[in-house]
């Protein structure tokens, strides 16, 4: 069976095709990965594909993830591989997702209704999906949230101290996110303690060079995690604030009259690690 998978970063998209056997071993078929995607500069974009070690470097405007995903597929086609089902990536699942889901009409509406809790993840890994199920039109696709990991984290951990009326209407809760991330540590770590995952105790770190954030595994279950009811919150990352004190924002909406459009781009991409180089 012939799997393939998307992960769309910020300015990248990755994908792979697994042939994938009856003992569940997984070998890879094809890889491939499109760089700076939407960026301008001097530097151009383009995407690279490794077929059995030979790798081909196509220097291509890339505007956006949608694009990339079309030329990601037009290399699969035109190289006669066969795929029988799609893997998409896909951060905040809000309050639809638990698991993995089937993508049929009923959570694509589900996954539209949650483009905005991540706007620099969600809206291009779903252009993504629309773009790989009209080119894989009559195979099953698959969409595997980031959020869901995080879904056993207890009441007093999610739960923000805001009006009762405000967390009804809106149903803002702490989500987390990098549970892909997670799931892929907690299932290899009691291998490597040579303890029960039912045991399981950490602290994990995931730092990545766009997002980062901390867990705490109890039990080998998420407890508690950094990130919030967006990826922004928690550590202070690449473009992204992290934790800051909320008066500040009210203190630039009020006096700078910055609307809430430039305050999102500020925290999202002019914020973190850049804020403080000024690169």
């Amino acid at each position: 069976m012939h799997i393939l998978i998307f992960n769309a970063g910020s300015s990248s998209l990755s994908y792979k095709v697994f042939d994938f056997h009856e003992s569940l071993k997984a070998d890879l078929i094809l890889k491939g990965k499109a760089y700076r995607v939407g960026v301008k500069g001097t530097e151009r974009s383009y995407i690279e594909n490794n077929l059995n070690g030979k790798i081909e470097k196509n220097i291509v405007d890339i505007p956006d993830h949608k694009t990339a995903a079309c030329l990601a597929a037009k290399h699969i086609v035109e190289n006669g591989i066969r795929v029988d089902a799609v893997g998409h990536r896909f951060v905040h699942g809000g309050e639809y997702f638990k698991q993995s889901a089937i993508l049929d009409r009923e959570s694509l509406r589900k996954i539209k209704e949650c483009l905005p809790l991540a706007p620099l993840h969600n809206p291009i890994s779903f252009s993504v999906i629309q773009e790989a199920m009209q080119v894989f039109a009559d195979i099953v696709h698959y969409v595997v949230i980031d959020s869901a990991f995080h879904s056993t984290i207890p009441p007093k951990a999610y739960h923000y101290p805001l009006p009762d009326e405000i967390i009804e209407c809106f149903k803002f809760r702490r989500f987390g996110f990098h549970g892909i991330s997670y799931s892929y540590i907690c299932s290899q770590m009691p291998k490597l303690l040579n303890v029960s995952s039912k045991r399981l105790n950490m602290i994990v770190c995931h730092l990545g060079t766009g997002g980062a954030s901390v867990m705490a595994v109890k039990n080998g279950r998420s407890i508690d995690t950094s990130m919030g009811f967006s990826p922004n919150s928690g550590l202070i990352m690449s473009t992204r604030s992290g934790d800051i004190d909320p008066a500040l924002l009210l203190y630039l909406a009020k006096n700078k009259e910055m609307d809430p459009v430039r305050i999102e781009a500020m925290l999202n991409n002019e914020s973190g690690l850049r804020g403080i180089c000024g690169f």
